[in-house]
């Protein structure tokens, strides 16, 4: 009797359990297969493929994950998996999950060249780039270190060649023996620093990468996309350590409103519609909906994650040294400052260009923002909360998009710091408020940044030079100017705590107030520019007004 067959030490996954652990991108990418053939055999009978070598190659993935154990957290299952696909292995000249990919496609795998730093980091990424397919329960759990990196022997040969460069031998002097455990604190304009060290450097560049790659693709990136955006964010660190200003990617979201319109170009920056490319950028937090009723009676359905996006750039600037001899932050390393700018401008454009009452406000909130920092250890993304906020959800058409898009512009040019807490101040008195006196408050201050004076009586000034503005008429003038000073007046008795008003009786001068606010920056940045850009002071702006100007 011939013995019985002995028991395969590693059986067969079932398939529900390869896809949780490998994910179909990683399987289509090391099979070399299309995502329908991929679907095509999960929901098939076969354990197989068919096809010699493509089944020789879905053996060798089922011995990983029996290797790898099980875990339940898919942040450890990720890691044990990232640690044994990228063991490198010698005979091959390549990590371990490409040569599985060479069994399965039958094709050799291309070393690159190593002649530089930067073709280094390109054959780096062509070893490393399936790791970054494993499935993660989250951009944002994963920090993308790529722990492989560490052991792979092309990690010592990228430091060799990088400390001969001119520009990243400067970054990482010495002549310790332990080349990779050179490094320096390095500060950068996007508002971020940290410490960087050489065996660091290539694992940050490629995860880096990947992330620029991804928010730039509604799929997964191929690998030529990612080692063409690694290569662009180690071209931005070098240029920058080497004191030339480069520009980085910004995107910032911004939830309450739908664009019904093709992207807007600012000059400076697009305005357009969410889509598959922000859902990884997106905070997992903010992955809810807010259904409600337009003023046109429409039903409006808006994600808190944002539906509207502007893209633009900022300067990116590094300056390396020593964390406690670094000098306070220069306004040129101070750009990550111009975001919180390009926001404001955005939100008032929004503000001014819009048709609205004050029973339908414009309410836009700026809800994450993502900086594309080549350096920056994980996901750059700020966000806020904005579900605590009171939405007027409405959807803005094509004409109103290219209206906005006009008015945004408008207020970049000609804005200066000068009228900044007119701008900040109406923007909050709009969005942000929810006191009435506190509208009010915040509205009249707008007035007296835009025309107040230490000089003479305020009052009189800041009304008469806002009635001048605003009306052509000798009558409707002096009638808007006696109904501003009863609404400073109002404002007084508020902050002084002179006397209770009621809220039926308040909401409706802070309204008021607030829409004369608007109204003024909205005469100022389009038919007055000049108030804007040739006074700096209210002093100034009140004076040209009140005399004629």
């Amino acid at each position: 009797m011939s013995p019985p067959p002995a028991e395969d030490p590693f059986p067969r996954v079932v398939k529900p359990l390869l896809v949780e652990a490998l994910g179909q991108d990683l399987l289509c990418y090391v099979l070399g297969i299309s995502d329908q053939r991929l679907s095509e055999w999960l929901a098939g009978d076969d354990d197989e493929l068919g096809d010699p070598a493509q089944d020789d190659a879905l053996k060798q993935l089922h011995i990983v994950l029996h290797v790898s154990g099980s875990h339940d957290e898919p942040y450890w299952r990720r890691r044990n998996l990232e640690r044994i696909l990228g063991g490198y292995d010698d005979h091959e000249g390549t990590t371990v999950v490409n040569a599985i990919r060479g069994i399965a496609t039958g094709k050799s795998f291309d070393r690159g060249n190593w002649d530089s730093p930067r073709s280094a980091m390109a054959a780096l990424v062509r070893d490393l780039h399936a790791l970054c397919l494993l499935p993660s329960d989250s951009m944002w759990r994963q920090d993308m270190s790529l722990l492989a990196v560490n052991f792979h022997p092309g990690l010592e040969r990228f430091a060799s060649l990088a400390v001969q460069d001119r520009v990243l031998g400067a970054l990482f002097p010495g002549d310790d023996e332990d080349v990779l455990a050179r490094g320096a604190y390095v500060e950068r304009s996007s508002g971020h620093g940290s410490s960087l060290d050489l065996r660091g450097l290539p694992g940050l560049l490629i995860a880096n990468g990947w992330r620029a790659a991804r928010a730039n693709s509604p799929s997964e990136p191929t690998l030529d996309e990612h080692i063409a955006a690694t290569l662009t964010q180690f071209d931005r660190v070098r240029q920058a350590l080497a004191g030339k200003a480069v520009e980085i990617p910004i995107r910032v979201a911004f939830t309450g409103l739908l664009l019904d319109s093709d992207p807007i170009d600012l000059g400076w920056g697009t305005l357009r519609a969410a889509d598959a490319r922000d859902s990884a950028l997106a905070p997992p937090d903010l992955q809810h909906k807010l259904s409600g009723t337009a003023p046109d009676g429409a039903q409006i359905e808006i994600d808190f994650s944002g539906n509207v996006i502007l893209e633009a750039t900022i300067p990116y600037r590094a300056k390396a040294g020593r964390l406690e001899l670094l000098e306070e932050p220069t306004a040129e390393m101070r750009e990550w400052e111009r975001i919180k700018h390009l926001v404001e401008c955005t939100l008032l454009g929004a503000l001014l260009s819009q048709e609205t009452t004050p029973d339908t406000p414009i309410t836009l909130y700026s809800t994450w923002q993502y900086t594309d920092d080549p350096l920056t250890h994980g996901p750059s993304t700020a966000w806020s909360d904005p579900r605590s906020k009171s939405f007027s959800l409405r959807r803005v058409s094509a004409e109103a998009a290219v209206k906005w898009g006009e008015m945004t512009v408008a207020i970049e040019k000609a804005r200066t710091k000068h009228i900044d807490v007119a701008i900040r101040r109406t923007l909050r008195a709009s969005v942000e408020r929810t006191d009435l006196a506190d509208v009010l408050v915040d509205a009249i201050i707008a007035w007296e940044n835009l025309f107040g004076s230490r000089k003479g009586e305020p009052t009189l000034r800041v009304t008469g030079s806002i009635a001048w503005l605003l009306e052509q008429d000798r009558e409707k003038r002096a009638a808007l100017r006696s109904e501003l000073a009863r609404l400073y007046d109002i404002r007084s008795d508020v902050v002084h705590g002179n006397k209770d008003h009621e809220p039926r009786d308040l909401g409706p001068k802070a309204r008021r107030a607030l829409e004369i606010a608007v109204d003024c920056l909205r005469v100022l940045f389009t038919t007055r520019p000049d108030m804007v850009s040739e006074f700096k002071t209210g002093d100034e702006r009140s004076n040209h007004l009140l005399m004629g100007g």
